[in-house]
């Protein structure tokens, strides 16, 4: 029989979070979306839209869908931090003129002005 390997929660962490992003700003998205296309006026908050909800109700779950939102972004932010210096300080260092990191400085053939 085969061994288990060890599970790794950080890594289900960062899926999970990933995939409640997605989620939750496609809602926000479309809410927003839907809240833009529905009419506007006097009494416009009290008529069906979608779902059997009004423009009103549909206003206050896009507001709900949005904290939710931010908050599962800042929790992607936190987990994913040390990914996120890395790759700037990666970013920083190619567009550095004296990075050995940057491949156009390094050709002998870039550096006699020859392309």
């Amino acid at each position: 029989m085969p061994t288990r390997r060890e599970i790794n929660y950080r890594t289900y962490l960062r899926a999970a979070i990933a995939l409640a992003m997605m989620v939750v700003w496609s809602l926000v998205t479309v809410s927003g979306f839907l809240l833009w296309i529905a009419p506007d006026g006097p009494r416009s908050g009290y008529r069906l839209l979608l779902f059997s909800l009004t423009k009103r109700e549909w206003g206050e779950l896009h507001t709900w869908f949005s904290f939710i939102a931010i908050a599962i972004t800042v929790a992607h932010l936190l987990v994913d931090w040390r990914a996120l210096c890395g790759c700037m300080k990666y970013l920083a260092s190619v567009h550095r003129p004296d990075s050995p990191a940057n491949p156009t400085t390094s050709s002998p053939v870039r550096a006699q002005g020859v392309r």
